[in-house]
């Protein structure tokens, strides 16, 4: 049965007019494609009447019958031309109309019940006398879900500015239309852990090296005598992870919306929106000439907004262009983030190895010595001046008998780069037009009869 609804009467009449408009279109498609049907005949009936055996006598006559014949053909060409121009830009505009059809439709559809069978609820209510009621009825719906989405639009300049354009993809398959429903969001997870997990105590003991390598030999060949041998060891608890999102605050972020709004069950995702962040940014580009051919673009900012950022996708904005599609982490109130910005590709890297010496290469190999000779370039194609973080590498040694000594021209500006051993870093300030190199050498002895991995 169809909804005895205002909503659905307004619906019913827009899909009626969209079909009318698609009809319209159609029938003055059809009746130009008349006219040039009709132009065609009289085309071929000029033609016939200009070939014609029988034709008058006289020159006057003979005059007037050729200009007649001229100007109807003309005339019924210039018919014809005009009518395929019409029909042509009417045929452009039926694709619009037919899909406004299947939109007017689709809006229908949704506010017609579900086909599906659902449980239903019956109830039997006892008045004295006839009354209106209000009957609430409160439940859980399992496929129902939403998740954050995030559009970062960063705009660059002498005061950069990050803001974040918070939304909610909603989505609903319970068969129901939910209309005009008040909506909270909430990012509580009524299927997460609701204790902490379990620790155990962790035995250590020590045993003969020798006696270990006789166990693993007697294991190879009898392995249920090794099994019986083998010192039983104190079981290993692992509790397995219940599913949901873990909020780490310890607080769940609700949102409420101000309005009331409506889902249909069609499992298409609904877009809204949060509102949005402002924060004040720093921008820099990183140089990683290692695996990149350029550079990119890092923004710095502090999570000032005390509110937290829920981990989810992002579109990234630079100066209004779309430039990538990432994810981002949750950011906790008062947390500073690094976050990337896509390639900068007028800043371009290149790693060149000068020299390489990793002595003699016969089949055995004597040489207990490696140099190597490398120059990086950063070049800065760009109409503007970037501060450049230039991150590049050199190997370390945990044992004392492998030696390495490395020098760089200009010296890093910190060495074991945010705790990372061996990680080098420069700052530079590279002008538009201009290139800067570093010049990196590496040496790398051991003992004799070593082999270096």
């Amino acid at each position: 049965l169809e909804p005895d609804t205002q909503e659905y009467a307004v619906a019913k009449a827009a899909v009626e007019t969209a079909q009318d408009a698609v009809t319209a279109l159609k029938d003055e498609i059809s009746k130009k494609q008349s006219e040039i049907t009709a132009a065609n005949a009289q085309l071929e009936f000029l033609k016939s009447l200009s070939d014609s055996d029988t034709l008058p006598d006289g020159i006057d006559t003979l005059r007037d019958l050729s200009r007649m014949i001229s100007d109807e053909t003309l005339s019924a060409n210039v018919t014809i031309q005009n009518a395929e121009n019409t029909v042509r830009n009417l045929r452009k505009n039926l694709p619009n109309l037919q899909d406004g059809v299947a939109m007017a439709q689709r809006a229908l559809s949704a506010l017609l019940p579900p086909t599906d069978r659902f449980a239903q609820l019956t109830l039997t209510v006892s008045v004295p006398a006839a009354t209106n009621s209000d009957i609430s009825v409160k439940y859980l719906v399992g496929d129902a879900a939403w998740r954050p989405v995030y559009d970062m639009r960063l705009t660059t300049g002498y005061d950069p500015k990050l803001v974040v354009e918070r939304g909610a993809l909603l989505l609903q398959q319970s068969g129901e239309r939910w209309n005009d429903v008040n909506l909270t969001l909430s990012t509580v997870g009524l299927k997460e852990r609701s204790e902490p997990s379990r620790i155990f105590p962790l035995p250590m003991r020590i045993s003969d090296p020798d006696l270990m390598v006789k166990r693993q030999l007697n294991s190879r060949v009898q392995s249920s005598y090794a099994e019986a041998d083998m010192v039983l060891e104190a079981p290993a608890i692992i509790e397995e992870a219940s599913g949901g999102v873990t909020d780490l605050s310890g607080i769940a972020a609700q949102y409420n919306f101000e309005y009331a709004m409506s889902l249909d069950s069609s499992g298409d995702f609904t877009r809204v929106a949060l509102g949005a962040l402002d924060f004040d940014a720093e921008i820099e580009a990183r140089a990683v000439p290692l695996n990149n051919p350029t550079a990119y673009r890092m923004v710095t900012f502090t999570n000032s907004s005390g509110e937290r950022i829920l981990p989810a996708e992002a579109s990234l904005y630079v100066d209004g262009r779309l430039i990538a599609d990432s994810y981002v982490n949750q950011i906790i109130p008062g947390a500073e983030t690094e976050l990337g910005f896509g390639p900068i590709h007028g800043l371009r890297l290149t790693r060149t190895t000068l020299d390489r010496n990793e002595g003699d290469r016969g089949i055995i190999t004597r040489s207990n010595e490696n140099t190597e000779t490398v120059r990086i370039d950063v070049e800065n194609l760009t109409g503007d001046d970037w501060d450049v973080t230039l991150l590049d590498r050199v190997p370390y040694a945990e044992q004392e008998d492998l030696i390495i000594d490395w020098s760089a021209a200009p010296r890093p500006t910190t060495t074991d780069y945010e705790d990372m051993r061996g990680v080098l870093h420069w700052d530079l300030e590279i002008k538009s037009g201009t290139t800067q190199s570093v010049n990196l050498k590496t040496k790398i002895t051991w003992p004799e009869g070593m082999v270096l991995r």
